[in-house]
């Protein structure tokens, strides 16, 4: 039909904002921009009300991931919420030139919703729990073309025979450095606060740095994890962290808040696709101490130090070391603007990741 703007229908399956959820806005941005009319269906929320700001047309439906409760009985209230979602996805479907499942648990959604539309899977998660391979398995014939941001996210994906393509994830390039005389001495740590994000690792470690450190968590939890929460909250108040811990919940302007941090930490206890904050961080030339595997493991080089997961001694004399040694943490923070300059431009990323979603249009559906 002359004049008919072509559809981008976006489904997310969480209304919270992280990683996953930037890079969402980042994509429907750029389309609106190029012309392109994007729908998003996604529960209500921070993450619905953002989008709606940038033009994008929302459609509410339930969460779709794991609620609180006996596992049988969560994955039987998943399965009915994806029916609810499928229905709504097939709705709004009709005619889309593709359909973007931004994460692996909006697959089941598409899967049932039986599209006609090309699919394609924005990856935000190095695959290890086996009930989401099963997933990614049972849904991988539909999937016309996976983005992944890094080696680690892109190995699950391809060895279930599913079209790979790296993007790696981009921040804005240039941004105003950190402050070289930050007095205070801050670690931050950026995340939603769910346990393989390793909080609470990070709060062991504080435990172990002098009296004057300070940890900010950054981030708000998913409902299912609000026990997580509360278990961050009363490690806090002992007395051997009590007055050192600041939540500062979801902040509308992260980098900001980073600028005032003497080091950033990524606790991760399972690997990290790619890391958004981490790249954040290194933009403004805040060192950065990360776990030993997934994206930082393939780019953070010298601007910060790697540990092993799940090890709060470690952690604490690697924050130390980059607190103490200022010969050390300055070069640090010179690396980090060079790599984000050399490789992680947002610029790069928004054009990569449009050309690869917009590559497929029309392309019609998988075989699933």
């Amino acid at each position: 039909m002359p004049g008919r703007r072509r559809t981008l229908v976006l489904v997310n399956p969480n209304g919270l904002m992280s990683g996953a959820e930037i890079v969402a806005l980042r994509l429907a941005h750029v389309a609106i921009d190029s012309g392109w009319r994007v729908v998003l269906v996604a529960p209500a929320g921070v993450f619905a009300a953002r989008a709606e700001s940038l033009g994008v047309e929302c459609v509410r439906i339930p969460e779709l991931r794991m609620v609180r409760g006996p596992r049988p009985l969560a994955a039987v209230a998943v399965a009915a919420r994806a029916v609810v979602a499928a229905r709504a996805v097939r709705s709004v479907s009709r005619g889309a030139e593709v359909v973007v499942a931004n994460g692996v648990l909006a697959l089941p959604a598409l899967r049932l919703a039986r599209l006609r539309s090309p699919v394609v899977w924005i990856v935000h998660d190095v695959l290890l729990r086996r009930d989401l391979i099963r997933v990614v398995r049972s849904c991988s014939a539909m999937i016309v073309l996976a983005i992944a941001p890094s080696e680690s996210a892109a190995s699950q994906p391809a060895v279930q025979g599913i079209d790979t393509r790296i993007v790696r994830h981009g921040t804005t390039w240039p941004v105003a450095p950190a402050p070289t005389n930050v007095p205070s001495l801050v670690v931050g740590l950026a995340g939603v606060l769910t346990p393989w994000k390793g909080q609470d690792v990070l709060l062991d470690a504080a435990a172990r740095l002098p009296a004057e450190v300070t940890v900010e968590l950054m981030g708000a939890a998913f409902p299912k994890d609000q026990d997580y929460e509360l278990r961050l909250r009363q490690r806090a108040a002992r007395r051997d962290l009590a007055g050192r811990v600041r939540f500062l919940g979801y902040c509308n302007d992260p980098l900001e808040r980073m600028r005032t941090w003497r080091v950033a930490v990524s606790a991760s206890v399972a690997p990290e696709a790619a890391g958004l904050s981490v790249i954040e961080a290194m933009s403004a030339g805040v060192p950065v101490v990360a776990t030993d595997h997934g994206g930082p493991h393939e780019w953070l080089d010298g601007a910060g130090l790697l540990v092993p997961p799940g090890d709060a001694t470690t952690l604490a004399d690697a924050i130390e070391r980059l607190l103490g040694d200022r010969e050390l943490h300055d070069r640090c923070a010179a690396a980090g603007p060079a790599v984000v300059a050399a490789e992680f431009a947002l610029e790069r990323q928004l054009g990569a990741l449009f050309e690869a979603v917009t590559s497929v249009a029309g392309a019609g559906p998988g075989t699933g």
